[in-house]
């Protein structure tokens, strides 16, 4: 079965930049580091959604923004020692 033909439209509708996901969970883990709510998944949802993040982008990438915020705060915890 061939896929659908849009002959009104020419490339995607949404180009993003390579290193758009990158820079998406670099700034939510930012926002969970500061906000400390990063150990509380619950917390940590109705943060970003609280920010203003979107809740496709929240979900997509949730387990890798509490991840590294959680790296942060660990490294800054041992670098104090």
């Amino acid at each position: 079965m061939m896929p659908a033909e849009f002959r009104w439209l020419k490339g995607p509708i949404v180009v993003k930049p390579a290193t758009y996901r990158q820079q998406l969970t670099e700034s939510m883990a930012r926002s969970l580091e500061q906000s400390g709510c990063a150990g509380d998944e619950r917390d940590a949802i109705r943060w970003l959604m609280h920010e203003g993040y979107a809740s496709a982008d929240i979900l997509m990438l949730l387990d890798d923004v509490r991840a590294l915020a959680m790296q942060e705060l660990v490294g800054r915890e041992m670098s104090r020692r």
